[in-house]
């Protein structure tokens, strides 16, 4: 009797497992199928309006197929057609350049190209994207050397590839005009500091320039900083101004006891004196940070890796100091709910039969072949204008294991599906905006930084009464730059990144209300004006951000962000209107660099406007503080009750 009892839950268990994970699978296949319709949509009238004279006149119409291809990019950042949405936002802005004629233009399609190539190394059409970037910097940016070093790196990377000879081809075309224009690689001192040379055939990596023209004069490299721990790593090079800069990354070489490696050259740029150049690191996959003066106008940085798979660059810059920040992620390490969704979901049915360990019944489960995916002939990318799209031409990055062990004589319920797909809440990052030198915003008495402490507080209490971990990036009056506020989160694991700000209105005191941001590009000038006040920047800074920002916004965690946005706007404002009359300025999105580079789902919350005196009264209020504390640490618990009952459908 007990046996079968024992037999019927097991048989229940697994039910439950395989029927979340066939629903995961085709809303998986769902959005799968709707990016491809979408892409094939797009690049239907990409090809309609190159051949349309008349229509390709106008800005607006490439503007629009843009925003349709990154909306298929956003859909899903590692499914089959975010590489290719992510190309023909190149073409529309190289096909824009050439009938503009401006250099921004052509600038833009290059930085998109560039991104394919980097992020998308074994995409099919990476290279086509890096000889596009090739013909644009010769033909159009007439950066002849740059068009060399680009081509250079497509020969290396891709011997085999399709494009290799026409690659060959222009690069013998212009260094015959140009006389050899590109000087050879310097060498000097190979080891300790590695700041001289490279490795003799390392793989290369198509170079990324400065997104913006650079101030001319030389810059000053004057700090390097980090934060590390087994999954991730976050590096800040700090300098007194921005400076063009060029990357590669060179894999392990076992012979000269080398690890992953990772540099940086700064052109016009010196070593301040009191630079720490060398930097030894105990854990983490972090393991040393060098510095030093590459040439007399070159500064290189040095990062040993114990492993990489997958690193992002980008640049934060304030009034103070130019900022260049490397995220690098340990093998693995991205198994957030997004990236299984997509990845392991897709075996977790054949996970879940090879798991059970025991028969049952007269029929035990076998483990199920995994089936052979057939390679996939490759379809010009560009040259072929002809070629019809399809889902083809990406390589596997690698998949998840997600080990279910049904056994009848363990205890196991759909709560561990979620658990083991990390679809569980349970430790939230509170951050308390501003602190220190940085008051933050002032009006009516009220100091930014001093409010936004005692919210934090108020939250985590909250929190910590409703089961959750909490963190706090400060819980003094102290000040934590912006970049290390997300890295925090990241190196402590954190699963939520709350970010808690006062907002102000300079110009009037009648605007007034609570309003909640996710990452993302703006929407209106009220996001770039909150966004440029909270980052320290210009609203002209906030425009060029958003361009050169898109593939850390636009990444798996925006969806998830939003969504947590809407359900702390929401059970907020529902909270205070029990016993006051508040606005409701919803949820928004912009570029905060307090966001970016979270690998979690992070919003930014702005809790009132202190230039309005009724609100400003009610932020000196803890009772009323207490009260919108309630209502967000509400809406953080209703959305880990939505994904975890997501999880266990």
């Amino acid at each position: 009797m007990l046996d079968t009892i024992l037999k019927t839950n097991a048989r229940k268990r697994l039910a439950a497992v395989l029927a979340a994970c066939l629903c995961i699978m085709l809303w998986a296949g769902a959005a799968s199928a709707n990016a491809e319709a979408e892409f094939k949509s797009a690049w239907k009238d990409f090809h309609s309006l190159r051949q349309d004279s008349k229509r390709a006149q106008y800005r607006s119409h490439w503007q629009s197929l843009e925003t349709r291809f990154l909306a298929v990019f956003k859909e899903s950042p590692e499914g089959p057609y975010a590489p290719k949405a992510l190309f023909y936002v190149g073409r529309v802005n190289y096909e824009l350049g050439k009938r503009s004629y401006l250099k921004t233009d052509f600038r833009v399609a290059v930085d998109y190209f560039q991104r394919v190539a980097t992020r998308y190394p074994g995409h099919s059409w990476s290279d086509d994207a890096l000889y596009h970037m090739a013909v644009i910097e010769y033909q159009h940016l007439k950066n002849a050397p740059k068009a060399v070093d680009v081509l250079d790196a497509q020969i290396a990377t891709y011997p085999e590839g399709d494009m290799v000879e026409r690659a060959k081809a222009l690069r013998a075309e212009i260094v015959g005009e140009e006389h050899a224009v590109i000087a050879a690689t310097p060498t000097g001192k190979p080891d300790p500091a590695e700041l001289q040379s490279t490795d003799a055939g390392a793989k290369a990596v198509a170079e990324a320039p400065a997104k913006r023209d650079v101030p001319p004069g030389d810059a000053r490299l004057i700090d390097v900083r980090y934060q590390s721990s087994d999954e991730f790593s976050r590096v800040v090079v700090v300098l007194n101004k921005e400076a063009a800069y060029t990357y590669n990354v060179l894999g392990p070489n076992a012979a000269a006891n080398k690890p992953h490696r990772l540099y940086i050259d700064f052109e016009h740029t010196r070593l301040a004196n009191n630079v720490n150049n060398d930097l030894a690191i105990s854990d983490g996959i972090l393991r040393r940070v060098r510095a030093g003066q590459n040439t007399p106008t070159k500064a290189r940085v040095v990062l040993d890796f114990q492993d990489i798979r997958k690193y992002k660059i980008f640049a934060m810059e304030s009034g103070e100091d130019y900022r260049l920040l490397i995220d690098v992620s340990a093998p693995d390490a991205n198994l957030d709910p997004a990236s299984l969704k997509e990845q392991a979901l897709k075996e977790a049915a054949q996970a879940a039969a090879q798991a059970v360990r025991q028969p049952v019944g007269d029929n035990p489960l076998r483990p199920v072949k995994r089936p052979v995916r057939e390679p996939v002939k490759k379809e010009p990318a560009t040259v072929a204008d002809n070629a019809k799209p399809s889902a083809g031409g990406a390589k596997s990055s690698g998949e998840a294991k997600v080990n279910y062990d049904l056994t009848p004589d363990r205890k196991k319920h759909a709560d561990q599906l979620v658990e083991q797909l990390g679809l569980t809440i349970g430790t939230i990052m509170i951050d308390a905006g501003h602190g220190g030198k940085d008051p933050g915003a002032m009006a009516n008495g009220v100091i930014e930084k001093n409010v936004n402490l005692q919210f934090a507080k108020l939250l985590g209490e909250n929190l910590k009464e409703k089961g959750f971990e909490v963190l706090y990036t400060r819980e003094k009056d102290i000040f934590i730059p912006l970049e290390e506020r997300t890295a925090l989160a990241n190196v402590k694991k954190a699963d939520l990144f709350v970010s808690v700000h006062c907002n102000a209105f300079p110009t009037s005191n009648k605007i007034s209300g609570m309003e909640t941001y996710y990452l993302d590009l703006a929407t209106s000038d009220d996001a770039v004006r909150v966004a440029a006040r909270e980052n320290a920047v210009s609203t002209k800074k906030i425009s060029d951000l958003q361009f050169i920002l898109t593939d850390l916004m636009l990444s798996s965690k925006m969806k998830e962000s939003r969504e947590l946005a809407n359900s702390v706007q929401s059970a907020a404002i529902t909270s205070l209107r029990k016993h006051y009359k508040i606005r409701d300025q919803g949820v928004r999105s912009a570029p905060f660099y307090v966001l970016m580079g979270a690998r979690m789902p992070s919003v930014l919350v702005e809790l009132g406007y202190i230039t309005n005196h009724t609100e400003a009264k009610r932020l000196k209020s803890k009772t009323y503080l207490k009260r919108q504390a309630e209502g967000l640490a509400e809406g953080i618990a209703a959305y880990k009750k939505a994904i975890e009952r997501f999880a266990s459908l």
